[in-house]
Order: C-alpha cells, then sequence, then structure tokens
C-alpha cells in the first residue's frame, strides 16, 4: 500500500483557521519542518503555542526542524545560478545533495515509522503557496519519487480549502519556468547543461524546473558575485 502524506503552510491565518484546514484532511499529527519553529510575525505558531493548541485538538506535534529544515548546513555546496541577468557564484543548500544527508534519511525513517503507526500526517511550514516551500521541491520531491503519495493541502482562488496532488503542482511549476522550452542560460548544472539541440523531454523539463527552483528558494547562507553577465 502507498504511504501518504500532506503538507500545508500556515501563513499569517488564526490557529482555529489553519485548525479547519487540516480538519478537511482529518490531519492527526503535524511535523513541523521549519528549520526555526518561531515567527516574529505569526507568535500563534511558536512552537509552544501551536504544539499546545494541537495537543487540545487531539492532534500531536513533532519537530523536525534537523531532519526536514531549509536552514541546514549537511548540504551547503557553491552553486552557480542566474539572478537578474547575472550569473552569480553562491554558497547554497543543495536539495538534491540534501536528500542523501543522514539527518534527512533519519527524517524520512520517523516519518515512514508515524505513517505505519496510523497517523495521517501533514508536513508543515511557514509559506502558503507550496510552490514557494521547500517542502514542495525537496521534501515532497523526495517523498513523490519514492512512491509516496503527497497532496498538498491549500486554498484556490475562491478561497476554498483543496488538496492537491504533487504532480498537479509539478506541472505548474514546470509551466513557471520552462513553457516546453530550454531555459536560455548558459551555466552547466552538475553534468547536465541547457543545450538546445538535444531533445527536451518532459523528464528533462521537470528537472530543470526543480533546478531553476532550487535556485529561487535554496537557503544561502552567503553570496559571491562572479560580475557574469548572461545575455
Amino acid at each position: 500500500m502507498m504511504n501518504k502524506v500532506y503538507t500545508i503552510g500556515h501563513s499569517n491565518q488564526s490557529l482555529e483557521e489553519f485548525y479547519e484546514m487540516i480538519k478537511t484532511q482529518g490531519i492527526t499529527c503535524i511535523i513541523d519542518v521549519r528549520s526555526m519553529p518561531y515567527s516574529k510575525y505569526t507568535s500563534q505558531f511558536n512552537q509552544e503555542s501551536i504544539s499546545a493548541f494541537l495537543k487540545q485538538k487531539g492532534i500531536l506535534y513533532a519537530h523536525f526542524g534537523r531532519e526536514f529544515g531549509a536552514r541546514r548546513e549537511d548540504c551547503l555546496v557553491e552553486r552557480q545560478v542566474i539572478k537578474n541577468k547575472k550569473q552569480v557564484s553562491q554558497i547554497q543548500v543543495d536539495f538534491l545533495a540534501g536528500m542523501r544527508t543522514p539527518n534527512f534519511l533519519h527524517g524520512v525513517e520517523r516519518l515512514t515509522k508515524a505513517v505505519s503507526q496510523g497517523f495521517n500526517v501533514s508536513l508543515m511550514c511557514s509559506e502558503a503557496n507550496p510552490l514557494e516551500c521547500h517542502r514542495f521541491s525537496f521534501l515532497s520531491r523526495y517523498l513523490h519519487e519514492h512512491l509516496w503519495n503527497v497532496m498538498h493541502i491549500t486554498k484556490d482562488g475562491n478561497g476554498e480549502i483543496v488538496a492537491l496532488p504533487h504532480e498537479v503542482l509539478e506541472k505548474q511549476m514546470v509551466a513557471q519556468y520552462t513553457h516546453g522550452k530550454r531555459p536560455k542560460l548558459t551555466k552547466i548544472v552538475g553534468e547536465r547543461s541547457f543545450d538546445d539541440l538535444k531533445p527536451y523531454t518532459a523528464k528533462d523539463q521537470l528537472a530543470d524546473a526543480y533546478i531553476l527552483k532550487n535556485d529561487e528558494i535554496g537557503y544561502c547562507p552567503k553570496e559571491v558575485d562572479n560580475n557574469s553577465i548572461i545575455d
């Protein structure tokens, strides 16, 4: 049987509004994937507050910051990224590298155990839009590629609560970044390059979109400008 997990972003809503969202999917366990479970602007979702609130509702809370957090030091690499048509060398979290770290894999083991014990789990971060959060392009990508059924709890354009399959959001991400054409970049990423001479398959488009999403949202402790302009 395929394992199933949800994700959600708490955003700036109230605790009761958050509860109404997770209640629609019968969530019984929230795994907090924020590196630091505190917020200056949404203090209702500070660890002590959210854990106490969920306990009153009969929902288990756990913090997986070391395992699943975005601000991590176990997968920092030097990456060449494009920002404002400039090639920039920066030290940044690499999501693919992060998926191979002991901390991350230990988190997957703990998550798998929770699901096997009957908990209906949702991973929680702060961003309302999963596409703008590492829970989508880092955590959910790994789980989806390892045959988990990943559903993202969010709201549609009418404010209705919905749970969207991961593959639906992947299609949105590909459309955002590639439009069916190779990004016009000269950089080389790993062993692959954006090469207009090769057939551009759906698999390639998805891989490139994930690379560009990593460029956009991956945590950077510092950045060095190479002063290299990309036409």
